[in-house]
């Protein structure tokens, strides 16, 4: 969390990403850079992991220009990584782990055109996770679950609604269809509703034309979700 609380660490990263960039500009297996992958400059700033987008935007209001002002965070690095490279794009992660939900505050899109930005999908963790796996009764997909301190009905339906809130964003903000990235998405394959939820994930990231990319973690490992 000491990249929230203090600028100086900011100032680091700028630097890092500029060195970065210099070394991998025009290489032809880049795709993008991912500043930070799930960052949560949220979780420990007092806003709750799914709040309401009224207590994310008043949440935002309070901390703006602050160490936890995660779209300023963006704009800091990116404009060092542009002094050294103007064409690779440069992809964003929305805060509290990139949930899908959290771009929601964001009072605009930042001013680089050349920005991809990017939300993960495993919501309802309760239910797509490994630890769910170890449960002697794992929660149900589709199926009543735990999130955001309730229990959810949770299916085909529930996920094509969330999912529609940062494609809403982005055409609030002007942001292209093509610049919005699914970066990862999953379950555990043992839990026995795993096809369905990726299926039913499958099928709106399709109907929204978005970039995505399954996770396969650490394949050679563990193979949860190989």
């Amino acid at each position: 969390d000491r990249l929230w609380q203090d600028k100086q660490f900011w100032q680091q990263s700028a630097r890092y990403w500029r060195d970065l960039a210099t070394a991998l500009k025009g290489h032809p297996a880049i795709a993008a850079y991912n500043i930070i992958n799930e960052p949560a400059p949220e979780k420990m700033g007092g806003l709750a992991e799914h709040a309401s987008a009224t207590a994310m935007q008043a949440w935002y209001q309070q901390h703006q220009g602050s160490a936890r002002d995660l779209p300023a965070f963006y704009r800091e690095v990116i404009a060092a990584i542009r002094e050294v490279d103007q064409q690779t794009p440069v992809m964003g992660d929305s805060g509290w782990y990139a949930a899908a939900d959290a771009f929601s505050y964001w009072p605009k899109a930042l001013k680089d055109k050349r920005v991809l930005y990017s939300v993960h999908m495993y919501e309802p963790y309760s239910a797509t996770s490994a630890p769910n796996a170890k449960r002697a009764s794992p929660w149900p997909y589709p199926g009543k679950v735990p999130y955001a301190g309730t229990q959810q009905q949770w299916d085909a339906q529930h996920v094509a609604e969330y999912l529609a809130l940062p494609f809403a964003w982005a055409k609030v903000h002007g942001v292209a269809r093509h610049q919005m990235v699914v970066g990862e998405f999953g379950c555990v394959r043992t839990l026995p509703g795993c096809t369905q939820y990726l299926e039913d994930v499958l099928t709106v990231l399709d109907q929204h034309q978005a970039h995505w990319a399954f996770y396969s973690f650490r394949e050679d490992s563990w193979d949860g979700m190989d």
